[in-house]
């Protein structure tokens, strides 16, 4: 660990700047981009997952909403955010899978156990 087209509805953009300005820290943030990827969700029904799927960010929203500590992919993260250490393989950078994000915006990068945390967030 280290530390539009007319009558076709659109799928909604986050705004980094516009979150951001709304937002207090990455934190903040994050609680605003799961809404929105929540309320995306919801008006999507019907079109890519069935009516009763459930949505699938749905822990973490929850941790978000409680204040808790939360385990997000990385590249949720805004792009004002710091991106965690890189490492090189061959000629590629690779950054971290995931950012655990503190309420007092404290960030921890870690690629430990990814797969399993995909696992258990998608209920596989």
């Amino acid at each position: 660990m280290f530390s539009g087209r007319s009558g076709v509805r659109e799928m909604p953009v986050v705004d980094d700047g516009v979150l951001k300005a709304r937002s207090s820290g990455v934190y903040g943030f994050l609680r605003q981009y799961f809404e929105q990827d929540l309320r995306g969700w919801v008006a999507n029904v019907g079109r890519s997952h069935w009516d009763d799927a459930p949505f699938p960010r749905q822990r973490i929203l929850d941790d978000l909403r409680a204040g808790r500590t939360v385990n997000v992919p990385a590249h949720s993260l805004p792009k004002w955010a710091p991106r965690g250490p890189v490492h090189m393989v061959g000629t590629v950078k690779v950054f971290p899978a995931r950012a655990i994000v503190r309420p007092d915006d404290t960030i921890t990068f870690t690629d430990e156990d990814w797969a399993a945390l995909f696992i258990e967030e998608h209920g596989l």
